[in-house]
């Protein structure tokens, strides 16, 4: 070659001729004359396969040692062998760096000398492919071949992938599809002219790119294995005590799995030969919907696509109904006859209780007329002519001596009922409770505790509720509580908070027309600091004001009022006020100051004994406060000295000062034991007073269930 001459080396020590085949060797040509002054490092930015060998060749320009470094680190010496004074080579193995520099140093001053970058690159890996159909309701031999694999690459290469394949019957290999990511999908009419149906064939992915050539390893798949068959075509059919699951695959004269699924259940079952799919699936719930669907594999071969789903409602298991019959009695009407409202549900063994008003049990409910002799009523679920499941319930005679409960309590909150009694004196299998809210449709509950929570009430709305013993298949007479409303109606509002350094004036006022409204029998005041405990105190129904004693001064307080009824209990919202700062007087006597007693116009009116009140407090009107001398500061005087004020530790005191015995028209008295009348003079002030409007309500009247002597006629009456 002109101008260029080979460089004369020592002989390669044997070490690096028997090295492995994938080492690398330059021979390294500099032009004439120069080569004395060239010093470089080869080969330069090489590409290698990750986990593979190399050899790095250092050219020093003058007699000097040198050391290596792998990304600034020194490497070993011993990996560095010298060949001459001018080159020496080192020797890398397994290496799988994805990108490292490799640089030469002088070894006496540090100098570089030159390097190189290493970078890698890896082969395909971990090829699977599946033959599958472009159209799931297709036959015959599949149309799509996809493979996919895996390969770590540097994204800023772009790469190439061809799948390539061989079989006995094509042993050169032809490409079967290309493609820039890591999967890839053939379709052929016939498939078999790329690949063979019998027996095996191998399959190996190409990456190409500018720097570098890379082969997977070959796979070998047999056409069986990698065949994923059409879906399933499904038939459900709804049969008594099970559901029939039928389908049909292709293929069917190999060994095939496929599994069930319904809901959340699976069944797995094999098909051999000609066998078609056919399982029965016993032991569901009666009147419940499931959705069935079926997939099938060649044995080894991925799983088909899921069936198109099928939803069927199964029938009616007769096995698995159990009927529960109850009754409410009325009281006797002027001619001698009971009305007995029988009502039942029907429940499932296997979940819980349902109605089966729009089913074959018809309806859920049926009132009879029996007179005062003791009847059994008598339940059938039948069809055609079959019965199915049956119950019954006793009526006792009026006057039969039978177990009977007695002090029914009830109270409510935030819409639920509690109920407690006292069991009889005779022995009692169980208590059952029905309970309605119109007289025409009843709930009932069963308990074998003597108290029960009603749930799941229409809001403030009364209910009647009866309570009845069972025993030796008979049951004993009911006991009426009283009316109880699920939630108290009305309004409980603060309508003002006078607060001192020590105390606090609080009044309040109902306001409701509503059903639930009820008959306040007391008002309880709750008050609290915010880091300190809850006291309360509780006026009756006259009051509706209160004087709350021994506040500490300067100090936040909440307060909320409870209206307690007959029907319930009820609260107004939060109210939060702050106590004046204590300012002690000692000129002042706690004696100078003038409280109200029973305020003028805050008499109570008489109150309904019913569901319903009107009260209304939303009149004011003026009084007269006469003056004591001398006048005390009243805004900052602490009024907790006052006798007639109610104090929270003292429930016995009244609520409200009471008038004067010797002038019933004066709403003050002096706390003075020196007043002086000639000294008074008046002042106008306003307040608010109750006004009871002048409307009326009837009294509801209860009426417990009496006992009488038994009446020995007897009388059985049958409801389909």
């Amino acid at each position: 070659m002109p101008g260029v001459r080979a460089l004369t080396v020592t002989p390669v020590p044997s070490s690096w001729r028997e090295s492995s085949s994938k080492d690398l060797l330059y021979v390294v040509f500099f032009p004439a004359g120069e080569h004395e002054s060239r010093c470089n490092v080869v080969p330069t930015d090489p590409y290698i396969e990750v986990g593979s060998d190399i050899k790095i060749v250092c050219h020093t320009c003058v007699n000097e040692k040198i050391y290596w470094t792998l990304q600034n680190r020194e490497i070993d010496e011993t990996l560095s062998n010298i060949i001459n004074s001018s080159y020496t080579v080192l020797s890398l193995r397994n290496f799988t760096e994805h990108s490292a520099t490799v640089v030469c140093h002088e070894k006496a001053t540090g100098d570089i000398i030159g390097g190189t970058t290493i970078k890698t690159y890896s082969k395909p890996s971990k090829i699977s492919c599946i033959l599958d159909y472009d159209n799931q309701n297709a036959s015959g031999v599949p149309e799509l071949l996809t493979c996919n694999w895996e390969h770590q690459i540097n994204p800023s290469k772009e790469i190439y992938y061809t799948v390539l394949s061989s079989s006995w019957l094509h042993p050169s290999q032809s490409e079967i599809c290309n493609s820039q990511i890591t999967t890839c999908t053939s379709k052929y009419k016939n498939i078999s002219d790329k690949i063979s149906m019998f027996g095996s064939f191998n399959v190996t992915v190409r990456a190409n790119s500018s720097v570098f050539e890379a082969y997977s390893e070959t796979q070998e798949f047999t056409f069986n294995q990698i065949w994923k068959i059409v879906r399933p075509k499904l038939d459900v059919t709804t049969r008594p005590g099970g559901v029939l699951v039928k389908w049909t695959q292709m293929y069917s004269s190999v060994e095939c799995h496929c599994q069930v699924k319904y809901n959340k259940w699976l069944i797995d079952t094999t098909l051999y030969g000609e066998e078609r799919g056919n399982i029965t699936v016993k032991n569901l719930e009666s009147c419940s919907t499931y959705t069935f669907s079926v997939r099938c594999a060649l044995d080894k071969a991925p799983w088909s696509d899921w069936s198109l789903e099928k939803r069927v409602l199964t029938k009616l298991n007769m096995t698995d109904v159990k009927l529960r019959l109850w009754r409410n009695i009325a009281e006797p009407e002027k001619h001698g006859l009971r009305k007995v409202h029988a009502m039942w549900t029907v429940r499932k063994l296997m979940s819980l209780f349902i109605n089966y008003t729009e089913t074959l049990c018809g309806n859920s409910s049926y009132d009879v007329d029996v007179n005062q002799n003791a009847h059994r009523i008598i339940l059938t679920v039948s069809h055609n002519d079959a019965v199915f499941s049956e119950d019954s319930v006793y009526v006792p005679a009026a006057r039969e001596s039978l177990p009977q409960v007695t002090d029914v309590q009830t109270t409510t909150l935030e819409g639920v009922i509690e109920i407690s009694w006292k069991a009889p004196g005779q022995p009692v299998s169980g208590y059952m409770i029905d309970y309605t809210h119109n007289g025409n449709q009843f709930y009932w509950k069963e308990s074998t505790n003597t108290n029960v929570t009603l749930t799941d009430l229409l809001d403030k709305t009364p209910y009647n509720i009866t309570v009845t013993p069972l025993f030796d298949g008979k049951t004993g007479h009911g006991t009426q509580a009283l009316q109880i409303c699920s939630r108290v109606g009305g309004n409980v509002t603060i309508i003002d908070v006078q607060a001192y350094d020590k105390s606090a004036f609080v009044s309040w006022d109902v306001k409701s027309q509503e059903a639930c409204s009820g008959v306040v029998v007391r008002y309880t005041v709750f008050y609290n600091t915010q880091k300190g405990p809850q006291l309360n105190v509780s006026v009756d129904r006259t009051k509706q004001f209160i004087l709350l004693k021994d506040l500490t001064p300067d100090t936040q307080y909440h307060v909320y009022i409870q209206a307690t009824a007959l029907t319930g209990t009820t609260q107004s919202s939060e109210w939060l006020f702050m106590t004046k700062r204590f300012v002690n007087k000692p000129h002042e006597s706690p004696f100078d100051i003038v409280y109200p007693e029973e305020l003028e116009g805050m008499t109570t009116p008489s109150l309904p004994t019913g569901c319903k009140s009107n009260i209304v407090r939303d009149q004011t009107e003026e009084y007269t406060v006469p003056d004591v001398v001398p006048a005390p500061d009243l805004q900052n005087k602490d009024p907790r000295e006052s006798e007639d004020m109610l104090h929270p530790s003292s429930p016995e005191e009244s609520t409200a000062l009471l008038l004067s015995e010797r002038n019933q028209s004066s709403p003050y008295r002096s706390q003075s034991s020196k007043e002086a009348p000639a000294q008074r003079t008046s002042k106008q002030s306003k307040r608010a007073a109750l006004e009871q409007e002048d409307k009326t309500t009837s009294a509801t009247v209860y009426v417990t269930l009496e006992m009488f002597e038994q009446d020995n006629g007897q009388s059985t009456e049958t409801v389909t």
